[in-house]
C-alpha cells in the first residue's frame, strides 16, 4: 500500500489450510515473514479446542525488485535478524536457535529445544538473542494440560548461555535498551483477584544479565 498515491498490490499470496503470512519484519531492503498454517480440533470431553500449528519456512519480500521467495526452508517459529553481520537467527520446532548467515550459507546450532521449547520466540538487542517460551507455555496449557516453567533464556551469538530468567507472573519481556530489559507484570501476580489485567512495568538491569547472577523483575515505581 503507498502513502504517496493510495494504490495497493498483492506481493506475496499463499493459500492452504488455516493459512497465515505473519511476524513480517522490515531489514535493509527486503520485508521477511513467515507462513503458517493451522488446523483446529474440538476435544469434547475435555472441553477444550486444539489448535494444530504447521510451520512453513522464512520468506522474503524484496522492494527493489518486487520479487518474494523463499530464504530458509524449516519449520520456524519467530527469527530475527542482525543487519550488520548478515546473521538470521531463527528458532525452529522443537529442534532449537539457529544462526544462518547470508553472506556464507552456513547454518549453526546455538540452543537445543526441550519439552519446554518446542516453540518460542526470539529478539535481538545488537548483543544478545532473547529466547522466550511464554506462548509455548500457554499453548501447552491450553491444548494439553501440560504446565512447564515460564523463562526467557539470553544466548550470545556465538551459542554461550549468559543466563535464564525466570518470567513467571510476567507477560511477554521486551529486551529493551543498552541498559534495561523490560516486562509487563500480571496483575494476579501481586494477589489481585483477577485473572487478566497488568500492575506495571517491571525491569532488570543489564548488566546483571551478564554477570550470570539469577535475576529477579523489578517494579518500576512511577514518582
Amino acid at each position: 500500500y503507498s502513502l504517496k498515491d493510495k494504490s495497493e498490490e498483492v506481493v506475496v499470496e499463499y493459500t492452504g489450510k488455516g493459512a497465515a503470512i505473519s511476524a513480517a519484519k522490515s531489514y535493509g531492503d527486503r520485508l521477511y515473514f513467515l507462513i503458517r498454517t493451522a488446523t483446529v480440533e474440538r476435544d469434547e470431553e475435555k472441553e477444550t479446542v486444539i489448535v494444530n500449528e504447521s510451520y512453513n519456512g522464512l520468506y522474503a519480500y524484496e522492494y527493489q525488485t518486487g520479487k518474494a521467495g523463499k530464504v530458509i526452508d524449516a519449520n520456524i517459529t519467530d527469527y530475527c535478524i542482525n543487519e550488520e553481520t548478515g546473521d538470521i537467527y531463527y528458532y525452529q520446532y522443537n529442534d532449537g536457535l539457529y544462526n544462518y548467515n547470508v553472506k556464507t550459507k552456513e547454518t549453526k546450532k546455538l540452543l537445543d529445544a526441550d519439552e519446554s521449547t518446542r516453540v518460542a520466540e526470539i529478539s535481538f538487542d545488537g548483543e544478545y538473542i532473547y529466547v522466550d517460551n511464554r506462548f509455548w507455555v500457554s499453548t501447552a496449557k491450553r491444548n494439553s494440560q501440560l504446565y512447564y516453567d515460564t523463562f526467557c533464556s539470553v544466548v550470545s551469538p556465538d551459542g554461550t548461555l549468559i543466563n535464564t530468567i525466570d518470567c513467571t507472573g510476567e507477560s511477554f519481556a521486551f529486551f529493551g535498551d543498552e541498559q534495561y530489559m523490560f516486562t509487563d507484570i500480571l496483575a494476579q501476580n501481586e494477589g489481585r483477584d483477577t485473572k487478566l489485567g497488568f500492575s506495571g512495568l517491571g525491569y532488570i538491569k543489564k548488566e546483571d544479565i551478564k554477570s550470570g547472577a539469577e535475576c529477579v523483575w523489578k517494579k518500576l515505581e512511577h514518582e
